[in-house]
């Protein structure tokens, strides 16, 4: 059997416990028209997450803000105070 090491989890706190962010995809084919399939993929994942009675998932609009070509850092972005607590 094996044995799990216990672990620190960063960027996960009392205040953000249970708030989940799916942050856009990225079209990385050359074809303009797969954008549509990428944000698709994002809105069939956040309707799956918010069936999740426990888990608060924070909106398509207010994570679309990282939609950019701009290089984010993902701990910045979950301790961005402009995410709905």
């Amino acid at each position: 059997m094996k044995k799990w090491k216990k672990t620190r989890r960063v960027g996960i706190t009392p205040a953000n416990a249970g708030r989940i962010a799916v942050l856009p995809f990225e079209n990385l084919s050359a074809d303009p028209e797969k954008r549509l399939f990428a944000d698709g993929v994002q809105d069939e994942i956040l309707n799956d997450l918010a069936k999740i009675a426990d888990l608060k998932v924070i909106s398509r609009t207010c994570v679309m803000q990282y939609k950019s070509d701009a290089k984010r850092n993902l701990r910045q972005i979950a301790n961005d105070s402009a995410l709905p607590q």
